[in-house]
């Protein structure tokens, strides 16, 4: 079979070096990596498209689009799917990447997010182990928002950034312990991942009797199902690590000292509130709590969508993920929402990543209705009373289901040292207080690295 040429231009970047000097070389692919100032690539590709795939920034990006060149972006909330096929978007593998190409010749495939992801991305692909590729979420969190502080970082990577600290390795440790590992979340699979990989004996207990704490809900929304991937990664990680896993096990202090261990990893995560309580009005709490109707996003997500019924009020005082995740599931599935939140925008907490548009767009291809600087006043028996928080008359609306989003409560009772034995003790991810992914991550990996 004839080879696929491809033309990729991008920045000087160590991780693609590889790729330029032809030491990696994707199979079916006869690639030809120019590397230039972001300035020339720029103009070349938007004057003269010179190029198969090129590194863009998103205004040269948003102005050939606006001319109406077919160009295909592969990250964030594209979709892909019109032109080809069944390609997910911004973690291709390098085979997919080509395919696309095949597909749409004049096509521009960012893969930029997926290296930063993983960086050994083509070396695995090529060895023939493409599950071990820790997969981009497409999160925007730590590249894209990263920019705008000068520190590009990752939400899945917490090596990126300190690429030279661990070019050989994680290392193995001076001694090898026996680490409990209470909680299979986010936090306590990278805990226990790395812990893991540096030659530790680890013990990874989970009160629930899947692994993921919250990537287990979030996946089930049809726009977050990316997490999925990242927890699938995970599970495949710890099983070819050789770490025993405990699921069904809720771990105590006399359990923790009955097993012999060195080190207690404290990663027991959150749980919900549906206390009613605002946290920009805590004066002002949401009255009618004792509705069956009023549950969380975990309870929102976990059950068939259909269950939460035809009209549901989404109560946002996060202004994160969480809430917009249940919207979209919702309306995905044909519901109508009405996003009720405190505060004067929509989902502020997505702003630094550019992902506010393109999630207001998708929703709003269903039926949404959004309240800003608005309160539920009351839960009626039928519905919510809205009152805006600048004044104005009440508003009534029907509801099947009301979803609270509010910062949950830590799960920490383990963390108080057990006067039985003096074994280390860190507590990390929300067990703390409740945080961003990329943060419960990168303290996972902290926590395994100093065993």
């Amino acid at each position: 079979m004839a080879e696929l040429s491809i033309t990729l231009t991008c920045a000087d970047y160590a991780r693609v070096m590889p790729l330029a000097t032809g030491e990696v070389k994707p199979d079916g692919v006869e690639l030809n990596v120019v590397t230039l100032a972001p300035e020339e690539m720029f103009y070349r590709m938007a004057r003269f498209r010179e190029f198969d795939v090129s590194e863009l920034s998103l205004s040269t990006y948003t102005v050939l689009r606006g001319r109406g060149e077919p160009l295909v972006y592969l990250h964030g909330f594209a979709d892909v799917h019109g032109v080809a096929g069944d390609l997910q978007p911004c973690h291709l593998k390098l085979s997919e990447a080509a395919r696309l190409i095949a597909l749409v010749p004049t096509a521009f495939s960012k893969m930029l997010p997926a290296l930063i992801a993983d960086p050994d991305l083509p070396r695995k692909t090529l060895s023939r182990t493409p599950e071990r590729v820790r997969p981009c979420i497409a999160c925007n969190e730590g590249c894209i928002a990263g920019m705008a502080v000068g520190a590009i970082t990752c939400s899945v990577n917490p090596i990126v950034g300190r690429d030279g600290e661990f070019a050989g390795g994680l290392g193995i440790a001076a001694k090898r312990k026996k680490v409990l590992v209470a909680g299979a979340g986010p936090a306590g699979l990278e805990a226990a991942r790395v812990a893991a990989e540096r030659g530790h004996s680890v013990i990874l207990c989970e009160a629930e009797t899947r692994l993921g704490g919250q990537l287990a809900f979030a996946r089930r929304s049809s726009s977050y199902r990316l997490l999925g991937d990242l927890l699938d990664w995970y599970t495949r990680e710890i099983e070819r690590l050789g770490v025993e896993v405990r699921l069904g096990s809720r771990i105590a202090h006399g359990d923790a000292d009955a097993m012999g261990i060195d080190a207690l990893i404290v990663a027991t995560g959150s749980r919900p509130r549906l206390d009613g309580a605002l946290y920009n009005l805590p004066a002002l709490p949401v009255q009618g709590l004792d509705q069956a109707r009023v549950v969380s996003s975990w309870q929102a997500l976990a059950g068939p969508v259909a269950d939460l019924g035809a009209q549901v009020v989404i109560m946002d005082e996060t202004g994160q993920h969480e809430a917009v995740a249940v919207a979209m599931h919702v309306t995905a599935a044909g519901g109508h929402v009405v996003y009720v939140t405190t505060h004067s925008q929509f989902a502020p907490g997505l702003a630094g990543a550019l992902l506010v548009t393109p999630a207001l767009e998708f929703l709003m291809r269903g039926s949404f209705e959004l309240r800003t600087r608005t309160r539920i006043e009351t839960i009626t028996p039928g519905g919510v009373v809205l009152q805006a928080i600048d004044g104005g008359k009440p508003e009534q609306h029907l509801a099947d289901t009301i979803v609270l989003v509010s910062p949950n409560f830590s799960v920490n009772t383990l963390a108080t040292p057990s006067p039985a034995r003096a074994y280390q003790i860190q507590v990390i991810g929300d067990a703390i207080s409740p945080r961003f992914l990329g943060t419960a991550i990168a303290e996972g990996f902290r926590a395994g690295m100093s065993l």
